[in-house]
C-alpha cells in the first residue's frame, strides 16, 4: 500500500517553495547582462540554493509520494526554466553556434568543413546569430550526435536561440521524469528528482543559456533506465554512446553499466558501433571532423596544466612538481587517467546487477573524473548533478558540493581580481569530502550501501535496504 502520510501538507509546503524557486529564477532574468550585476547574480544563486536545500531536506526526510507531488516537481522544474527562456543567453553564447550549425546542415554543408566567418557561408549570415558565435573563425567542436540534434531542431522549425532554449528546457524536464522512474526502481520517492530539477545550476544553464548538455544528461539517464532492471544492454550502449557524442564526459559512466560474464561486452560493443556509425556522415572532411577540438584542448589548459585545480593547489605549497625532465603538466593527466582507470577496472571486475550499485558506480566515476579534471565551465557539472538523487549519500555529497559551487565560477571571469573561493568551494571541498568518505569506508566496510559504505544513521534509516527494488515504493501513486 502506498504511503500517503501528510500528502496535503507536503503539497502545500512544496508548492510554496516551488513558487519561490520560479520567482527567484524570474528575478535573475531582470538584468540582461549578469556580468554587470555580479552581486545580484550571486544573491540569486545563493537564494536559489537555499530554497533547493530546504526543498531537498523536506522531500528526503518526509518522503512524500503520489502523482500530485511528482507532477508538482515537474511543473516547477519547467516553470523555472521557462521564465528564463526569453532572456538573452548572457552567461554563455554557445547556443548561437548550435543554431548556426543547424542552419549550415540544412543548407547541405558539412558543419566541420568551414568556420562561420568563411566567405563561402556568407549567404547564411544574419544580424542576430552570426555576430554572436564564439570562435567565429574556427570550425565547430561539437560531436556528431550533437550535430544531428542541431540539424533536427532546425528541420522542426526550432531555428532561433529562443526556440532552441525552449526545446532544451523541455528535454531537461524529461530528464527529471527519467530520474523519477529510476528512483521508483530503487525504492526511493520520485519526488527526490527535484534535487536535480530545482537546482539553480540546471535552471540557469538550460533555461537561460540553453546548453546542449541537457541532451547529454537525457541520453545518459535514458541509458541507465534501459540497463537498470531489465538489462537492455544493446539499447543502453546505443544511448550512452549518443550521450557521449553530445558531451564526451558522459562516457566515464561506461564501466559502471557494463554487464558480467558473457554479456559484459554487449554494451561496450553497441557503444563502439554507434560511435562509428555517428561519425560516418561527416567523414568527408577527413581529420577535420575533430573540428576545433585541438584548439579547445590548448585553450582549456590541457597542454600546460592550467586547468587542473588539484595540481595547482599542490604546487602552491611545494613549488613545481616536475619529475626529472617530465613536467607536472605532463605526468598529472597520466596520473588522473590511471586513477579513473583504476575505478573503472574495479567496476568491471566486480560488476553488480542491482540498480543501486550501478547508479552508485556511475556517479562515482563521474565525480572522480570531474574532480581530477576540474573543468572551468559550470554547465559541465549538469551530468553529476543529475545523478545526485540516485546515488548513496557518500557519493552524492561531493557531487552536490561541486555542482552547487559551479554557478559561482562565472565570478572568476567577471571580476578583477578573480576571486579564488569558487574553485576552493567546489573542487577543493568536494575532493576533501570524497577523500574523507573513502577513508571512512576503509575503516568501516560492508555496512549500509551498495558499494559497502557506511551511511549516516539518520539517512540510512530512510533509505531502502539493498535488494528492495521491488518493494511497493516503486509506484508513483
Amino acid at each position: 500500500m502506498t504511503n500517503r502520510r501528510g500528502t496535503r501538507p507536503d503539497l502545500a509546503v512544496l508548492a510554496g517553495m516551488g513558487a519561490a524557486v520560479i520567482g527567484v529564477a524570474a528575478w535573475s532574468g531582470t538584468w540582461d547582462l549578469s556580468r554587470e550585476h555580479p552581486g545580484s547574480y550571486s544573491a540569486a544563486v545563493a537564494v536559489g540554493l537555499a530554497l533547493w536545500a530546504l526543498a531537498g531536506v523536506w522531500v528526503v526526510t518526509r518522503r512524500p509520494r503520489g502523482r500530485a507531488v511528482f507532477l508538482l516537481v515537474l511543473v516547477v522544474a519547467f516553470g523555472a526554466r521557462l521564465v528564463l527562456v526569453p532572456n538573452p543567453p548572457d552567461l554563455s553564447g554557445d547556443i548561437n553556434r548550435y543554431v548556426w550549425d543547424g542552419r549550415v546542415q540544412a543548407a547541405g554543408i558539412n558543419p566541420y568543413r568551414y568556420a562561420p566567418d568563411d566567405p563561402r557561408l556568407s549567404a547564411l549570415r544574419d544580424p542576430v546569430v552570426h555576430p554572436n558565435i564564439n570562435h567565429i573563425d574556427d570550425p565547430t567542436i561539437y560531436p556528431p550526435v550533437a550535430q544531428g540534434v542541431f540539424a533536427g531542431l532546425h528541420q522542426l522549425g526550432l531555428d532561433t536561440v529562443t526556440r532552441v532554449k525552449l526545446a532544451f528546457s523541455v528535454l531537461d524536464v524529461l530528464s527529471v521524469l527519467l530520474i523519477g522512474i529510476l528512483l521508483a526502481r530503487i525504492g526511493r520517492p520520485p519526488a527526490w528528482a527535484l534535487l536535480y530539477g530545482w537546482h539553480p545550476l540546471g535552471v540557469m544553464e538550460v533555461g537561460r543559456s540553453g546548453h546542449v548538455d541537457a541532451v547529454a544528461v537525457l541520453l545518459l539517464l535514458a541509458a541507465l533506465v534501459a540497463v537498470a532492471g531489465r538489462r537492455r544492454d544493446g539499447l543502453g550502449g546505443v544511448l550512452l554512446a549518443a550521450g557521449a557524442l553530445v558531451k564526451p564526459s558522459v562516457a566515464a559512466a561506461l564501466p559502471a553499466v557494463a554487464g558480467r560474464g558473457r554479456r559484459m561486452w554487449r554494451l561496450p560493443a553497441a557503444f563502439g558501433v554507434t560511435a562509428v556509425a555517428a561519425y560516418l556522415p561527416y567523414l568527408g572532411v577527413g581529420s577535420g571532423v575533430l573540428g576545433y577540438l585541438p584548439g579547445y584542448l590548448d585553450e582549456e589548459g590541457f597542454a600546460d596544466g592550467r586547468r587542473y585545480y588539484l595540481l595547482a593547489q599542490a604546487e602552491r605549497f611545494t613549488g613545481p612538481l616536475d619529475i626529472g625532465p617530465v613536467t607536472a603538466d605532463r605526468w598529472y593527466p597520466v596520473l588522473a587517467a590511471l586513477i579513473v582507470g583504476g575505478v573503472a577496472v574495479w567496476c568491471l571486475r566486480d560488476p553488480r546487477d542491482d540498480a543501486r550499485a550501478m547508479l552508485d558506480r556511475a556517479g562515482l566515476l563521474l565525480v572522480v573524473a570531474f574532480l581530477l579534471g576540474s573543468p572551468s565551465y559550470p554547465w559541465y557539472l549538469l551530468a553529476p548533478l543529475a545523478l545526485v538523487p540516485l546515488m548513496s549519500a557518500w557519493i552524492a555529497a561531493p557531487a552536490v558540493v561541486i555542482a552547487s559551487a559551479a554557478p559561482f565560477l562565472y565570478l572568476q571571469w567577471w571580476l578583477d581580481p578573480a576571486p579564488e573561493w569558487p574553485p576552493h568551494l567546489g573542487w577543493g571541498l568536494g575532493a576533501l569530502i570524497l577523500v574523507i568518505t573513502l577513508l571512512r569506508r576503509r575503516r568501516a566496510p560492508g555496512t549500509g550501501g551498495a558499494v559497502g559504505v557506511r551511511f549516516p544513521r539518520s539517512l540510512a534509516a530512510r533509505l531502502p535496504a539493498p535488494g528492495s527494488e521491488r518493494s511497493s515504493d516503486q509506484r508513483f501513486s
